[in-house]
């Protein structure tokens, strides 16, 4: 069972737990008339604008699109996804202190950024955190021009 929004939820039901994410996120995006396209995906500048409120940080859309375009999808499982489908991961969760600058996020598939929810890459990837942590450090070099 999954707690979400004071309900408890099924775990085989992600259908369920992704309607009642996009009913939150329709809610926020109530008096934005920009936030989704026509194809009811949610805009890039709206997420980002909408992570902003969360977590402060210095990402902007432009260095966004760069790490999505860096990693060609998640950056935990490999998965290729474009950037319009991408979710915004903070690499240390929010609820640990993480904020939203292009130190801190990558780009993840919908089902990696739930599985790995506040856990620390280490404990999340296992064997595999030190070439998803040097590929994230060549990242920032990259977008931040350094």
């Amino acid at each position: 069972m999954i707690l979400q929004n004071g309900k408890l939820l099924r775990e085989d039901s992600p259908e369920r737990t992704e309607k009642n994410a996009r009913r939150w996120h329709l809610n926020q995006a109530a008096n934005d008339q920009t936030a989704y396209s026509e194809d009811g995906r949610m805009s890039l500048e709206f997420k980002v604008k909408l992570h902003q409120k969360r977590a402060p940080g210095d990402l902007t859309v432009a260095a966004w699109v760069a790490i999505c375009e860096f990693f060609g999808g998640c950056a935990y499982c490999g998965q290729k996804i474009p950037a319009t489908s991408c979710t915004l991961e903070h690499v240390i969760p929010v609820s640990r202190g993480g904020k939203t600058d292009v130190r801190n996020v990558v780009s993840s598939c919908w089902r990696c950024n739930k599985t790995k929810y506040d856990r620390d890459v280490r404990r999340f990837l296992g064997w595999r955190a030190e070439e998803f942590l040097e590929r994230h450090a060549e990242c920032i070099r990259k977008v931040m021009g350094e």
